[in-house]
This record gives C-alpha cells, structure tokens and sequence, in this order.
C-alpha cells in the first residue's frame, strides 16, 4: 500500500505480507492480521486498531499509533523524527531494548531488571518472550 497523499481505510484483512509507506495524508486501519509488515510513515499519520503480527515500524515525520491485539512476534521501531504510539496489551510478554539519540521513549508498563539512562532503556515485562527493539533518533516514542 503506497499513499502518496488523500486517506485510506482498510479493515479486516488477514494477510502473509504487509507493506505500507505514507508519504502524506491520513491512513486508519482496522482488524489487522499480518505475519510479517512494515510501516514506513514519512509524513502524515498511520492509526492501526487491533493488529497482530510481527511489526516493523519507521517514522521520518508524522505520526504511527497501533494498538496490537495480541503480542505475538518481534516489535523492531525507529522514529527520526515524529511520534510513535505502541498500545501493547497488558498480557503482552516482552524485553525491551531502546536506544535513544535525541527525543524521548516511554514506557508505562512496569519494567523487571530495568536499566534506563539518557540514552538507554531496558526491561522485561511479563515473562520477556518477544523483542521490542526501539531506536528513537529524535521525535518520540510511547509504549503504553
């Protein structure tokens, strides 16, 4: 899916690949199950509700919000620039590994073994399972 500028709604769709890139506009989607995406926002805003599925996401400007459904593989995300918003659910089992260059990243789930400095967060969240691996460059990035 390429959008250039306009809007796009997509819902329902269970898929093997994924692959999105904004450029401009505004992009909602819906019940959405992928084994493997990519969401690479450059401009615009990107909001996904209820997905499931491995999860790359890039944002060189404007915003990305998902709310995953369930946590179910790897979470890989890179902010340049703009705002990242990952609603995870609260039986997610994750490890969190963020870099932080310039700009912010959050978590609002009580982290084990947390290790967080200016330029560094990480911790464990249930039983550790998946790999959310954040690299904020500047902008921010939410885990909530």
């Amino acid at each position: 899916i390429n959008i250039g500028s306009g809007s796009m709604n997509l819902e329902n769709f269970d898929v093997e690949n994924l692959e999105h890139q904004s450029s401009s506009g505004e992009v909602n989607m819906n019940s959405i199950d992928a084994s493997n995406s990519s969401f690479d926002v450059s401009s615009g805003s990107v909001q996904v509700k209820y997905f499931t599925g491995k999860l790359d996401g890039n944002v060189s400007s404007g915003e990305l919000e998902i709310q995953m459904n369930k946590l179910i593989d790897d979470v890989d995300l890179n902010v340049s620039s703009g705002y990242i918003e990952l609603d995870l659910p609260h039986e997610a089992d994750f490890t969190l590994n963020g870099k932080i260059s310039s700009g912010n990243l959050s978590s609002d789930f009580p982290l084990k073994n947390k290790e967080a400095s200016k330029n560094r967060i990480y911790g464990k969240y249930g039983n550790g399972k998946y790999q959310i691996n954040a690299d904020v460059s500047s902008g921010n990035l939410k885990i909530k």
